[in-house]
């Protein structure tokens, strides 16, 4: 989390085991994103498939733009959408990954 961490330091936020971060505006530059949109994941706990098994499937790096058609654009909007959900729901995540986009269908 140290490494790569302190260029973002002022909105870093932890949520279940996932760092985040907003989107530096070079990077949104490059995709086809608003500025209402698109959170950076910039680390991820090693033990996230036993404590949010939901999520395993994000990269560091990766940067969601929106959950169940909700645009994120800050750490704690990610948190607020995903606290929306319960055991047994499903939900879909647009994550941007390596340039490309892909759209996860997920149940919590």
């Amino acid at each position: 989390i140290k490494q790569g961490a302190r260029e973002f330091a002022p909105c870093l936020e932890a949520y279940m085991g996932v760092v985040l971060a907003k989107v530096p505006e070079v990077v949104r530059a490059q995709l086809p994103i608003t500025s209402r949109e698109g959170v950076l994941v910039l680390a991820l706990d090693k033990n996230l498939s036993r404590t949010r098994p939901d999520l395993k499937f994000l990269e560091r790096y990766d940067i969601i733009t929106t959950i169940n058609r909700h645009s994120v654009s800050t750490p704690q909007g990610v948190a607020r959408e995903l606290s929306r959900f319960t055991r047994g729901d499903e939900f879909t995540m647009r994550v941007y990954r390596k340039g490309g986009l892909k759209i996860y269908r997920i149940k919590r």
